[in-house]
């Protein structure tokens, strides 16, 4: 199954979740809520290094490995490459600014989900994305498989 597939179906149990509240709009004296879901909190480029996303990137990182579950040693490489990424995201603007909170599973499991769709390729070419998605993330996942390149 796919990594967005699985999103999606987590994201529509959500909704039907909020759907069956009790709490739910519709009984009297209720404000009537928005039916799209949350902004995700307003990252600028100053705070990419800032200790206050620590916690948020955290539980998206849980999130995410939920999603593409990946061993130890691979876990560790894509931590190097986040702290990469958050220290020159306030030089340069590697990513969008608005989707730092959600760097693991928008862009971390969003690349790792190509491994599923070619479990046995040992060559892949990344053509030119921004930030390094998907081939840095592709890098370290096959980092230890003999013969594995991405260029």
């Amino acid at each position: 199954m796919g990594i967005l597939a699985a999103y999606l179906r987590r994201e529509a149990r959500k909704t039907a979740a909020k759907a069956t509240d009790p709490r739910s709009p519709g009984r009297p004296g209720d404000a009537p809520q928005s039916s799209r879901s949350p902004a995700p909190p307003r990252i600028s480029k100053a705070q990419a290094n800032d200790r206050a996303l620590d916690e948020i990137v955290a539980a998206d990182k849980a999130a995410a490995l939920e999603l593409a579950p990946v061993s130890p040693e691979i876990e560790a490489r894509l931590d190097r490459y986040i702290a990469l990424l958050r220290e020159w995201q306030a030089k340069t603007n590697l990513v969008a600014p608005s989707t730092l909170p959600q760097l693991w599973t928008r862009h971390i499991a969003d690349s790792l989900q190509l491994i599923d769709l070619a479990p046995g390729a040992k060559r892949w070419a990344d053509l030119g994305s921004g930030g390094g998605f998907p081939g840095v993330v592709l890098a370290c996942a096959v980092a230890g498989v003999p013969g594995a390149s991405v260029h």
